[in-house]
């Protein structure tokens, strides 16, 4: 008969266990999908500042500088003019 009752409270100790953790693992959950929606950031406002920007930046190559500065097309009839920036020959 003491093994019944050694059996049960070995049961019942396994599903507190089981409940603690499940417990562990939901409470970590939502503390993730809080800091989750805590993180999403609003940008436009910087992002239409840095669409503002019309000081052109200073640089020491055509390639530097149609990477900061867009790149320029030259508008002649010729086929590397039409898709290649300037600068891409020189």
């Amino acid at each position: 008969m003491s093994s019944n009752n050694f059996n049960s409270e070995q049961q019942r100790t396994r599903e507190s266990s089981r409940l603690n953790i499940m417990n562990i693992a939901n409470n970590a959950n939502n503390n993730n999908q809080t800091r989750h929606r805590i993180c999403l950031i609003n940008n436009n406002a910087t992002i239409d500042r840095i669409a503002r920007i019309t000081t052109p930046q200073i640089t020491s190559n055509p390639f530097e500088n149609d990477f900061f500065n867009g790149a320029s097309f030259h508008y002649d009839n010729r086929l590397e003019s039409l898709i290649l920036p300037t600068g891409f020959f020189s």
